[in-house]
């Protein structure tokens, strides 16, 4: 491939169009729907989503993070620092910070979580990226997890990923999602929940945005996203064997970029 391209042999006429580009693209040429908004993966396919890791990030003003992030905190809501990295943008940079989780026991408040998710990367710059993450409220004098397990793209991890994805995205179709979101990875994490035999954290990322240099992610309860498509991933997610806890990014981007890595 390469030395084609040295030669100029190698014809690429839609190496420099852009996602929402191809889509309408693919419009014109009158393919149906199910081609043009499918959920599209990037160059590495699945792997590019799955969060490698070998042992828990960490960095020497953890304590300062996790402080700062209890302060956002009240009785029925707590915020805790996950001990991984994604890719971010903070001002003109490329960042590569931790993610904050919120977590209660009680109804989500989902306009009061996304403006946490705009506002905890603003004054804690060592997170980029905050997600929503159900099930039971985690005592927020503690740190959520403090390992992660062994995580590469090995064939059972990628086939537990290839699975809830699958599920998740059957979930967004039937709701009639496909056009409404302009994407939505789905994220399988280093991070298991208490319960060890229960599984690891997977993450869906619904995206909303016209030329993917920006955009916001799609608000729970709103048109493009409504709580009944939302509980059906959900389930569909927590039907799969290995997934243990489900969560929802709030980002947008910047500080988040659309994808995790």
């Amino acid at each position: 491939m390469r030395a084609w391209r040295k030669k100029g042999t190698l014809l690429e006429p839609l190496s420099d169009l852009h996602k929402d580009e191809v889509r309408l693209l693919g419009l014109e040429l009158g393919l149906p729907d199910q081609v043009v908004y499918r959920q599209p993966f990037p160059g590495p396919g699945l792997g590019i989503r799955i969060i490698g890791a070998i042992e828990a990030a960490d960095f020497s003003d953890r304590h300062a993070v996790e402080t700062g992030l209890r302060e956002f905190s009240d009785r029925d809501t707590s915020i805790h620092l996950l001990p991984f990295r994604t890719v971010g943008v903070q001002g003109d940079d490329r960042t590569y910070k931790h993610v904050a989780a919120i977590t209660t026991n009680g109804e989500p408040q989902w306009d009061r979580y996304m403006d946490l998710a705009a506002e905890i990367p603003k004054t804690i710059r060592e997170i980029n990226r905050v997600i929503f993450m159900f099930g039971e409220q985690v005592d927020r004098r503690r740190s959520l997890f403090d390992s992660v397990v062994r995580t590469s793209g090995t064939p059972g991890v990628v086939d537990t990923l290839r699975e809830a994805d699958d599920v998740v995205n059957q979930a967004m179709i039937s709701h009639g999602l496909l056009r409404k979101l302009a994407q939505e990875p789905v994220i399988l994490t280093p991070v298991q929940v208490d319960d060890q035999a229960a599984g690891r954290l997977l993450v869906i990322r619904p995206f909303v945005t016209n030329d993917f240099m920006v955009g916001m992610a799609a608000v729970p309860g709103s048109e493009t996203l409504p709580l009944s498509a939302l509980e059906a991933q959900r389930e569909a997610a927590l039907s799969v064997r290995g997934i243990g806890r489900f969560g929802i990014d709030l980002t947008g981007k910047p500080p988040g970029t659309v994808e995790w890595e």
